[in-house]
């Protein structure tokens, strides 16, 4: 019998984890402690190793990588450091959707704005810096932001309770609801502003480095070139509860490393001296129906949502 050819790790992943011995790991607990925080010079490293543009085409700055790479350099940064992997992955959401759309939802549902091909390659290249303030369309009640129609833009009030990374990106996105069951989806630099106040960073059980904070919006005036779009809200809600019951490749990477330096982990040629139950563990919730589409891969599922190794996060 011939053995199979060792197939060797894929570029993007070696950059990952010579970055995470190098940078992450010996940082992470300082990145979780908010008197310290995460390092913006690690978050400028991992740009210009291309790992925040992994599976972005090379013809405009990327690496043009495959999905599997991405989701390794995912497991590999998260488990390094997952403050600042956190921090990081806020990017993907921006930089997605000023590349024209929503991975996953239907174009018919999702209507561009003038932002994106303005912020196209500063985004693709992670040459700037995107954070997220949209947590709270998943919110049930009352829009916790809502937009109104302002002369040609938008004007925005509520408050956002989530903003991660204030203080280390460039720009946020900022989400609202809009008169129609529609969302809002804005791009704006990331400093306060007439109509936008920071809070304080948020007292975190765990990741209190990644500088976390609310952000109080009063009559902000959004206008129509800070728009990355507006996506119809059943679609996109839909889209985004079935995305969520999926696994993520950062909660691999931790399981991995929690693993990796577990003293009860079998080492090579040792066998575990607990016996597994023939049908699993006990006292677990009941598994979904196969035929189940809300929980099923993205790649073969009837309705084709995205799964961890389309959207990686």
């Amino acid at each position: 019998m011939i053995a199979p050819v060792p197939v060797p790790p894929e570029e993007p992943v070696e950059r990952a984890r010579r970055l995470a011995v190098e940078l992450l790991e010996p940082h992470a607990a300082a990145a979780d402690d908010p008197a310290r925080g995460v390092r913006r010079d690690h978050i400028r490293a991992l740009a210009e190793a291309g790992l925040l543009s992994v599976r972005i085409p090379e013809d405009e700055g990327g690496l043009g990588a495959r999905a599997v790479a991405d989701v390794e350099v995912t497991e590999v940064l998260a488990g390094a450091c997952a403050a600042t992997w956190f921090v990081v992955n806020q990017h993907r959401t921006p930089q997605m959707l000023a590349r024209g759309g929503v991975a996953g939802l239907d174009p018919a549902h999702f209507t561009p704005g003038e932002a994106g091909p303005e912020h196209r390659a500063a985004l693709s290249t992670a040459h700037e810096q995107a954070g997220l303030a949209i947590a709270h369309l998943r919110r049930p009640g009352p829009p916790a932001v809502r937009a109104e129609p302002d002369g040609a833009g938008w004007r925005l009030q509520g408050r956002a309770d989530w903003c991660t990374g204030w203080g280390l990106i460039d720009h946020v996105m900022i989400a609202a609801t809009v008169p129609g069951d529609r969302y809002l989806f804005t791009l704006l630099p990331a400093r306060e502003s007439p109509g936008l106040e920071a809070g304080e960073s948020l007292p975190l059980a765990v990741m209190g480095g990644t500088r976390t904070v609310a952000l109080e919006i009063d009559g902000l005036a959004v206008g129509p070139d800070a728009v990355l779009g507006l996506a119809d809200g059943p679609a996109y809600r839909e889209l985004d509860a079935a995305r969520t019951a999926n696994p993520t490749a950062a909660t691999t990477g931790l399981l991995r490393r929690v693993l990796a330096r577990s003293p009860r982990s079998t080492g090579p040629g040792r066998r575990s001296s607990r016996r597994r139950s023939p049908t699993g563990p006990r006292n677990c919730a009941p598994r979904p129906s196969p035929s189940s589409s809300r929980y099923r891969c993205g790649n073969g599922s009837r309705n084709g949502w995205p799964c961890a190794a389309s959207w990686a996060r």
